[in-house]
């Protein structure tokens, strides 16, 4: 008996814990609390926990779907001007997993995660799935309008503008511009160092000639991709 009542208590202030979370992330309460439980639960840990027979894959499923059209709404209302393979590019951005990854760590997801040890977080995506099961169980518990409002309210913690324009291959754009423009681009590593143990790279990006930018980092890609951008903010090339 003592043990029951010890188990509903820590039940008990378990699910007091996630509701204030999920007020608090949200923006407001919820209703169906076992739904939540589930999208939280991953399937490695039912094999081990009797009590256990469901994990948060359906959910999932559900969710990655309600993700998309919330995202695709989003992103069709703000930028009216991109064609639909732009839209779909930029979806592609904010819909991947390590901006979901990345997300659900930003909001603590990991402490009500239920998953076997033997997992890694940060090298699956475990984190990632349960946040698009999390918005599954919203989606059935409070209907669509709630869980797009508490999906947009999310993303400012990674501050969904600043996502888009991070993973802005800016390479490869300025590759199109050169073409469309008929000019030549080359990109020349011009500087190595070696700095408390590790190689940094100074690129350089020329236009028909012209040096425009310069950038470092501690990969030539990266330093690539650096130079180019700030070639875009030289040339004052629109994206």
């Amino acid at each position: 008996m003592i043990r029951l009542f010890l188990r509903f208590s820590r039940q008990s202030k378990e699910d007091a814990n996630l509701r204030s979370f999920l007020k608090n992330l949200f923006g407001f309460g919820v209703k169906n609390l076992s739904l939540y439980r589930l999208a939280l639960t991953h399937s490695s840990v039912i094999q081990k926990r009797n009590d256990l027979n469901e994990s948060n894959e359906r959910l999932e499923f559900l969710g990655d779907a309600i993700l998309d059209a919330i995202i695709a709404d989003y992103l069709y209302t703000e930028f009216p001007d991109l064609s639909e393979g732009e839209l779909t590019k930029e979806k592609s951005k904010v819909v991947n997993r390590r901006t979901l990854n990345r997300l659900a760590g930003k909001i603590g997801l990991e402490k009500f995660l239920q998953y076997s040890i033997n997992f890694n977080t940060e090298d699956t995506s475990l984190l990632g799935n349960a946040l698009e099961a999390l918005i599954g169980a919203l989606f059935l518990d409070l209907g669509y309008i709630k869980t797009e409002r508490a999906t947009l309210k999310m993303f400012a913690y990674i501050n969904l503008s600043l996502v888009l324009e991070e993973q802005k291959d800016y390479k490869s754009l300025l590759h199109e511009w050169c073409q469309r423009t008929k000019k030549e681009v080359k990109f020349r590593t011009v500087n190595e160092f070696n700095l408390d143990g590790r190689n940094e790279y100074e690129v350089e990006v020329r236009i028909s000639g012209e040096v425009c930018a310069k950038a470092t980092a501690y990969s030539k890609k990266k330093a690539q991709k650096l130079a180019a951008k700030q070639a875009f903010e030289y040339l004052k090339i629109e994206t």
